[in-house]
Parts: C-alpha cells; structure tokens; sequence
C-alpha cells in the first residue's frame, strides 16, 4: 500500500481529514478527503453538494479519472447508498464529490455523518464523516414543513463551486396588502473552478418569504461598489398580515449546485389609518431596466392644514437614491404613489426636480378630505427596475 498525500487548500476550506490511500495493480491510487459541513432545511433539501474531495493518480502522478471510477454516498439517514457524481475541480487529478438529498421529518435541528464510497473495478475506497450534515426546521412556522425548490437550469457542466451567502440588514417595512418587490434579500460571491464568476447568467436565486412553503424565483444584480459579489432581489410578493417574516433563499450555482439560507427579515404592518384597510397595491407599470442595486432614503415633509372639504397641495415627502452606489439625478427614473389615509386607495404623485449635492427628490400631491379627523400618509415609490420602497410619512389633522 503506497501512501499519497491528500492535503490541499480548496479555496481557503482547511482539510479536515484524509483516508488512506489505495493502490492498484494498473498504477493507480486513489484517497479522499473530508470537506465542511453542510446546512440545509427540513424538506428543502440540496442538489449537487460536495459530500468529500478525491484525489486520484496513475502511477504517483496526479491524473484524469478513468470510466471505471464511480462514488456513492450514505446520508445517514437510513435512506441507503445512492450515486454521487465526480466533478473536477481546477487542479489535475482532484475532484469534487457530489451529491443530492432530502432530509425529511424533522422539528428540531439535527446531525448526520455521510459516508463516501469511491469505486474503480473490484476495489473501493470509503470514508465515514466525508462530510456533515446539519438539518434544521425552516425559520418562519408557516413554511414548515419546508418544500424541495423547482430544479434551475444547469449552463454549466460539473465543475468546483464554492460559495459564501450573506445576510443583510431588515429590509425597510411593507404594509399588509401592499406589497413590496426588488429588494436585496442577500448578497453572494461565487468560485467557478478556482476563479471569482459574476456572471449573472450563471445563477439562478429563489426566495421562500416565510408566510408559506412556497418558493418564489428571484433575480441577480450587480453589488453596488463590490465587483466581486452580487444580489439577490426578489421579484415582487405581497403579506396578507401583518408580522415579521423570515426570509430564505435558495441559491443555485452554474452546475446545479444549490445553497438555502436564512438571510434577512421582513417586518410588515397594518396600515396606520384604519380606513385604508384592508389595502390593497398601487397600480405600478412593468420595469423597463433590468434589476440593479438601488438604496433609497425617505424623509417625511411638515403636515400641512387641511379644511374639510377644500383640496390641499403639500410636500409629502423626500427621497434621495443611489444605482450601482451612485447618486441618482433623474426625478423620471421614479414613479410615486401616495395613500392619504381616507381609503385603501392610492393617487399618483408628482416627483419634483433633484436639489442640493445628494439630489433630494420632493413628492407631492393634492387631497380634498371629506370628514374632519386624523389621517397618516403612506408614500410608495418604484424604480425604473421595479425597487420600491414604502414609508409613513406624517398624519393630517383635517377641521
């Protein structure tokens, strides 16, 4: 028996720990290697995965696998063996193992070590704990018990994937019945083969919004002043209640392989005037931009006087914008919509020119009240590539 070294930096990943090797009369050899463990959600499930790591030689030099090698893998859970795939990785004679499964059944987190069995003719090579499994119940109650997400498309064959997703701030609030769509759920960077992909074309993202099981597709945009990572923004989902929902994406990599997370939060609110409710969403045109990555402040405007009767005209509201992190000096590239808090519906509002060094946008608009009382307004604004942003902005004392 020849031994073989197996220690290797995958992308930064430590080795955990390596298997014997073993030789065969034809001069080849053939270790594995343990790789980091893998999280996942109850009923959701992972496609393509790396399970453990192969190297695999001929004659003591590192070398192309012959159609004689396969692997299988055990998840532990009493399911059985089933296939794995050998992805090859950028270095000669290294391979990703991968596979697919579903862990099913479980209320609590739980644990499990795979095994990996690597096979070439009548002789094979195991390695109990290649990997480790951690599954636990979707964060959000109403998406429990999870659902596996549809299949994407594959554009790329086999090949090393490593990705790091991550978490980014609570979201600004929506309004139950509202709406909200294009906003940044996570953010992500991805190594295709050892070199850093933004290639859009590569990914595709879905997101599960915490109020079901229900997985929704989502889109990819640049990151704004990061050349290196992209976002991941949902196309749009409207909250029957109010609450603060989980949210969970599931990223999908050039190769099929797939990655759920936890990343960000939703915290929805009835609307504040008792008679917009129940609301419902402003009528808002198709995007004519691709998604990209859009931030907005909004600042309320001084509450004017309003008379019963007599129509006001007032500022409601300030905005500035960034795209791609630079400052946005076109009022056109924005629609508003205004609820004067006298019913569930929305009027269009007028976008003002851009003042001042960060280009602050005035929103306003004209109301007649019919009945003397307190009203609060609620501004809706969308961007030219669907990003919108829902905010309070002060209450009307109507005499």
């Amino acid at each position: 028996m020849t031994a073989v070294c197996t220690t290797r930096s995958r992308m930064a990943v430590a080795v955990i720990e390596a298997l014997e090797s073993r030789q065969f009369l034809s001069g080849e050899s053939m270790a594995l290697n343990s790789v980091p463990t893998i999280s996942t959600f109850d009923g959701v499930g992972f496609q393509r995965n790396p399970v453990a790591e192969l190297l695999f030689k001929l004659n003591d030099k590192p070398a192309a696998v012959t159609s004689a090698v396969s692997a299988t893998v055990n998840f532990g859970d009493g399911t059985g063996w089933v296939k794995a795939e050998l992805a090859p990785s950028g270095d000669v004679g290294w391979y990703i193992v991968k596979a697919s499964h579903v862990y099913k059944g479980f209320s609590s987190s739980k644990s499990f070590l795979v095994e990996t069995k690597v096979t070439a003719g009548e002789v094979s090579t195991d390695m109990k704990g290649s990997t480790k499994v951690t599954v636990s119940p979707m964060h959000a109650t109403a998406a429990r018990p999870g659902s596996v997400p549809p299949v994407m498309s594959r554009p790329q064959s086999l090949r090393d994937e490593v990705f790091g997703i991550s978490n980014v701030p609570m979201l600004h609030a929506s309004y139950a019945g509202v709406g909200f769509s294009e906003n940044t759920v996570a953010a992500f960077y991805m190594y295709n083969n050892g070199v850093i992909d933004t290639n859009i074309a590569h990914f595709k993202a879905q997101v599960n919004f915490g109020d079901s099981p229900n997985w929704y597709q989502a889109d990819i945009a640049p990151k704004a002043k990061d050349p290196n990572r992209l976002v991941i923004k949902n196309q749009g989902h409207v909250y029957t209640a109010a609450g603060t929902y989980a949210i969970t994406v599931v990223l999908t990599g050039p190769d099929g392989e797939t990655h759920a997370q936890t990343t960000t939060s939703m915290p929805v609110y009835d609307m504040p005037s008792v008679a917009s409710r129940p609301a419902k969403p402003p009528v808002v045109a198709t995007p004519t931009k691709a998604p990209t990555d859009i931030s907005y402040v909004v600042t309320s405007a001084a509450a004017p006087v309003a008379n019963v009767g007599k129509s006001v005209t007032a500022p409601l509201a300030y905005f500035s914008a960034t795209v791609n992190g630079v400052v946005d000096t076109l009022s056109g590239d924005f629609k508003a919509f205004v609820n004067w808090g006298d019913s569930p519906n929305w009027e269009t509002a007028t976008i003002g020119a851009g003042t001042g060094s960060g280009q602050t946008f005035a929103v306003s608009d004209s109301h007649t009240f019919t009945k003397a009382g307190n009203y609060d307004v609620v501004v809706f604004l969308v961007a030219v590539d669907g990003t919108t942003v829902t905010q309070a902005t002060m209450q009307v004392h109507v005499i």
